[in-house]
């Protein structure tokens, strides 16, 4: 399987607002410790810790958090400030919210906005940047989308799962080599109203677990733009993983005592565990077996008893009181409200390609 990897065109993009700034971009190569060709040559590509190390010397050597993409500098010390607001949060939704006033309270050229659907249960975060002319939108915004995502998952300490990434300019070639669906673990869409990340709004009651001490390492321990922070200390992450195997051995109800065994550790430590990453066991267990009903309702023509049959309920009605627990309606109902939404659909590929890779299925910013 060929290594993720970026183009010429994104280091000629990156490198674009450094050059109209008076800066060497040879010079600036260099100090990365990245190949000249990579620029010059536009076959030429550059792997992950390349492209980290390249970012990092553009916006050190220009102190500039969006790199020359903006017609007015954004200091590194002014975004500093707002990653330790980001810190005194208790959840990701706040240091959303936080960070959003922030960047009002001192730019008019960022707008974020979000839209919250109740009804799907799910969080839109918009982002929109007056980019100086010239600079090379699809770039920037790809840029942008991956680090909130990474930067969100680092803050909760586990992957954020997101249900659909959008972009407002048209699908790239595909000889640029970008894997959306790879990077983003979602669905991308294209020549949309707006740029932006949507995933599951339970997620904003996720607790930071990061401290400010540790924001200067953030780039040390993932050095490769391409990982993506949290899974290592997840223990969510790990029960989900678990619960996953499990299910496709025909266990849909293990008790908490089997996965901690799985896990090497004790059940009492296990929730312990948890509850510190805001969450439970009886809870995840829930949440990937609404997931897997979803996904059947939606994505094939099973009866209703079969689905219940097929994701462990022993009687069709014990199922549809437990679905009109999670989604406010019937298994039925709401087949035949969302068989046919696009958002999702989308969702649902982003959870069958997490399950079948073994994932759990379930910088400055």
């Amino acid at each position: 399987m060929r290594e993720p990897s970026f183009s010429s065109r994104h280091v000629r993009g990156f490198l674009q607002g450094a050059i109209e700034r008076g800066f060497d971009p040879d010079e600036l190569l260099r100090l990365a410790g990245v190949p000249r060709r990579s620029f010059h040559d536009e076959d030429a590509r550059i792997d992950g810790e390349q492209y980290s190390r390249l970012l990092t010397v553009i916006e050190h050597q220009m102190d500039d958090a969006f790199m020359g993409f903006t017609s007015h500098r954004a200091r590194l010390t002014m975004y500093r400030e707002q990653s330790r607001a980001r810190f005194r949060c208790e959840t990701l939704g706040e240091a959303i919210k936080v960070s959003t006033q922030f960047r009002e309270a001192v730019r008019d050229d960022v707008t974020y906005q979000y839209i919250s659907d109740r009804r799907n249960h799910s969080f839109t975060l918009t982002v929109d940047y007056r980019l100086r002319p010239g600079a090379d939108e699809v770039v920037f915004y790809i840029h942008r989308l991956m680090l909130m995502y990474k930067y969100f998952s680092w803050l909760i300490g586990r992957r954020l799962r997101l249900s659909a990434v959008y972009f407002a300019f048209p699908e790239p070639d595909p000889e640029d080599g970008i894997d959306f669906e790879g990077w983003f673990g979602c669905e991308a869409h294209f020549n949309q109203s707006a740029n932006a990340l949507s995933f599951d709004n339970t997620h904003l009651r996720s607790p930071i677990v990061r401290t400010e001490a540790e924001q200067a390492d953030f780039q040390d321990r993932y050095p490769n733009w391409f990982t993506i922070p949290g899974e290592d200390r997840s223990w969510t992450g790990r029960v989900e993983k678990e619960l996953v195997v499990l299910q496709r051995e025909g266990d849909w109800c293990p008790t908490i005592s089997r996965v901690a065994r799985a896990l090497k550790i004790s059940g009492r430590a296990l929730r312990r565990q948890l509850a510190r990453e805001g969450t439970n066991f009886q809870g995840i267990k829930a949440r990937l077996r609404k997931e897997a009903a979803i996904q059947l309702l939606v994505m094939t023509d099973l009866p209703v008893t079969l689905v219940s049959a097929e994701i462990g309920f022993a009687e069709p009605g014990d199922f549809t009181r437990a679905f009109r627990g999670w989604m406010d309606c019937t298994p039925s109902s709401y087949r035949r409200r969302f068989a046919t939404d696009k958002t999702v659909l989308g969702s649902l590929r982003a959870t069958v390609s997490r399950a079948e890779s073994g994932a759990a299925s379930s910088y400055l910013i």
